[in-house]
């Protein structure tokens, strides 16, 4: 019998933990490799263009390709694709810190097996992104994610704080084959998760099928007055706000801070996303209040990180990170929850991969912006000048009416 979300009765079920658990093993192990690949291009080119360029290589991929791949994981068994995309990524990992552990690794070798690995990403975050709102009961949806978060950001925390000394002691290459390592044991993890199927899941595939369910996808986001505000403001928020975090080794770099303290600044931000994470699942938020302490969040995020970047003391700069952390988190987990539970479900991934095309899409530009500049402007000056352009349309979150009724009315 199909399970549907009414008849998950508890919050902590088999399939949320074994889902929370794969995730746990696989991001753990995806962050330590991001920085080690960060680090490894950084201080083979000495390029911040170049940094730029790598790391926007994924979203770029992620930007023309998630309304594609989020069309056919409606379609097909997202259980497949999530524990055969992991799989995949877990070898090209190990491939790659082999062939670094051997000095073997090009960087025209390392873009070709980038773009592999964004293929997988495409197809998985789609998968994994509409699975949680199927496995636990709506009621706590909202607090199922921000526990997720939590956990994840606990993640963040511990491998972001470990993640200069790795790298100093341990190596790329090590540190490469760990996480492929990781991909592996979640895909297996992932193996006994019971997900219930979409009403699409075993219908035909083809392209024109796709391409109609792309365009009805397109079609419910205009429809939609709250996701079609969304859409375009998460465009102008990551443009502008997004490349800072993309380059954080050269903004700590260019402040003088060693690579022991830029590992401890990345895992303040997680710090100060986890106690956001926690805040959201301790103190449950009336729906009345759901609006207004989502707009203060994000404009208090926007000044203290203004704060952050222009200090040049490191115990200032962490101190602020941390509080712009928290200010992200708790805007995120009532944003994205309420989002998500907007989507009709039968197209739920489909605006999904809409919705992540366009964030990546401001985020990939972003970065390539940021790296460029960054060969002539301190990246904190043009961080700074970004921050204050993306509070303008925070501020339009506080007027509009739609996005105000949709959060506020979520979970009736």
């Amino acid at each position: 019998m199909e399970v549907n979300n009414t008849e998950a009765k508890k919050l902590f079920n088999k399939n949320f933990l074994l889902m929370l658990q794969g995730s746990l093993f696989s991001n753990f192990g995806d962050i330590l490799y991001s920085i080690a690949i960060g680090y490894y291009v950084y201080n083979k080119t000495g390029s911040e263009a170049m940094m730029g360029i790598f790391t926007s290589i994924s979203m770029f991929v992620t930007m023309f390709l998630s309304p594609i791949t989020g069309a056919i994981v409606d379609r097909i068994s997202r259980k497949a694709v999530i524990i055969g995309m992991d799989a995949i990524r877990g070898i090209i990992m190990l491939i790659i810190g082999f062939l670094c552990l051997n000095n073997n690794l090009d960087i025209g070798t390392l873009i070709s097996f980038t773009v592999i690995i964004s293929l997988s990403n495409v197809m998985f975050r789609p998968a994994i992104g509409t699975v949680l709102v199927d496995i636990v009961p709506k009621k706590d949806f909202v607090q199922a994610n921000s526990i997720t978060t939590g956990v994840l950001s606990v993640i963040d925390l511990i491998s972001k704080g470990i993640s200069g000394v790795l790298l100093v002691y341990v190596g790329v290459g090590q540190l490469i084959v760990f996480n492929g390592i990781s991909f592996i044991f979640s895909a297996f993890t992932e193996c006994f998760i019971y997900i219930p199927k979409t009403p699409k899941q075993g219908t035909k595939v083809s392209i024109k099928i796709i391409f109609m369910d792309v365009i009805d996808g397109l079609k419910d986001i205009m429809s939609i007055k709250a996701l079609k505000f969304l859409f375009s403001v998460a465009i102008i928020l990551n443009f502008f706000v997004a490349g800072i975090f993309s380059l954080f080794l050269v903004f700590t770099t260019q402040k003088g801070y060693s690579l022991e303290q830029y590992g401890v600044l990345i895992s303040t931000f997680s710090l100060g996303s986890l106690i956001g994470a926690l805040f959201v699942s301790l103190f449950k938020i009336p729906d009345n209040k759901r609006h207004p302490i989502m707009c203060f969040s994000f404009l208090g995020f926007g000044v203290t990180f203004i704060i952050s970047l222009m200090s040049n003391n490191f115990y200032i700069t962490f101190i602020f990170i941390i509080i712009s952390a928290f200010f992200n988190s708790l805007s995120n987990m009532i944003l994205n929850s309420s989002m998500m539970l907007l989507m009709p479900n039968d197209k739920r991934a489909a605006i999904l991969g809409f919705i992540m095309a366009s964030s990546t899409g401001g985020t990939a530009l972003s970065t390539l912006t940021y790296g460029f500049l960054a060969e002539t402007f301190p990246i904190y000056i043009v961080g700074t000048i970004g921050m204050l352009i993306a509070i303008i349309p925070i501020i339009c979150m506080f007027t509009n009416k739609s996005l105000k009724e949709a959060v506020s009315n979520v979970t009736k």
